[in-house]
């Protein structure tokens, strides 16, 4: 039963650090391509709007996920 908790807290922090690690990638694509053009999505995102808080609130989650799963691995006896 030890071994599962384990196994299934590591995925759950792989899938959670994945995920962070594509928005961030996706993040910085996006910026470089709007120094380059201009686009709708580049005015959107532009200082503090609605996607901008959702994309913070999705990244404030999986690192909340990844820090109690973290938390469980180290305290499970």
């Amino acid at each position: 039963m030890k071994g599962q908790v384990r196994v299934m807290a590591f995925v759950i922090v792989f899938i959670a650090v994945f995920t962070l690690f594509f928005i961030f990638d996706h993040l910085c694509k996006l910026s470089d391509e709007c120094k380059a053009k201009v686009t709708e999505v580049c005015e959107k995102l532009k200082g503090l709007s609605i996607p901008t808080m959702v994309i913070l609130l999705m990244v404030g989650v999986l690192s909340m996920i990844v820090c109690s799963v973290a938390y469980i691995i180290l305290t499970f006896k």
